[in-house]
Parts: C-alpha cells; structure tokens; sequence
C-alpha cells in the first residue's frame, strides 16, 4: 500500500512539474520570437496566474534573444531547467 502511494505521490509531481515545463517552453519561445514581455504579464493577470508563472516569465525574458538557430536548444534547456527545480521543489 506504502509503495502505490508513494508512486502516486510521484506521478503528480511529474504530471506537474511536466505542465509547468511546458508553460516554461512555450513562453522561452514567445521570448526568442519577440513577443513582447508585457503581453504575457497582461494574459497572466486576467487569467489570476500564480506567482510561480510570473516567476517562470520573468526568469525566460532575463534570457537574451539568440539566433535562429539556437532558439530551440534554449527553450529546450529552459524546460528541462524549469522541470527540474519543479521536482526538486515538491519532492
């Protein structure tokens, strides 16, 4: 019983942390195309986002713009970043 709980324990905190990953590509990737910081802030405000996506917006918009084609490899290493103090955090 102690294992299928702790196994459960575990697959949320993926299942999240894997969510909160995501949000932290996509934005890493609206940062590299030039979106604009504060449409971000705007959409986050009017949805009532929690503190740790305006943390997450913030870190990725202190990332600079790079070139085309290392754009990709940086929201990649931004996720898997994100995904990783996630886990660290809730387990």
């Amino acid at each position: 019983m102690l294992t299928e709980i702790i196994l459960a324990a575990n697959m949320t905190v993926a299942s999240h942390c894997s969510s909160v990953a995501e949000f932290a590509g996509h934005t890493m990737l609206a940062r590299q195309e030039g979106v604009p910081v504060y449409q971000i802030a705007r959409v986050l405000d009017e949805g009532d986002a929690s503190p740790l996506l305006h943390a997450i917006v913030e870190q990725a918009y202190r990332t600079p713009r790079l070139s085309s084609h290392r754009q990709q490899a940086a929201v990649l290493d931004y996720q898997d970043e994100i995904y990783l103090i996630c886990v660290e955090a809730l387990r």
